[in-house]
């Protein structure tokens, strides 16, 4: 999936809310730069936000301890 593609879908899914929210406008931010993944700094990435993201074609990783932060890697390429 191109960096526009990835965009495209990113507005497209703007409507919902919460940490699946926060994290399409991550997407759409690195997007716009053409960038192909973010890090989720936050927390750990509920099941049902997983769910969608994969279902819309993005990869997310599992979601780590990095020097006592969680983080999950979501790509798109």
């Amino acid at each position: 999936m191109k960096a526009s593609e990835a965009k495209s879908l990113a507005e497209r899914s703007k409507s919902t809310k919460g940490q699946y929210n926060e994290i399409i406008k991550l997407i759409t931010a690195a997007a716009k730069y053409g960038s192909y993944e973010v890090w989720y700094y936050e927390k750990t990435v509920s099941p049902g936000v997983r769910k969608k993201l994969k279902e819309l074609g993005y990869k997310v990783g599992e979601t780590m301890n990095d020097r006592n932060d969680l983080v999950t890697n979501i790509s798109w390429r």
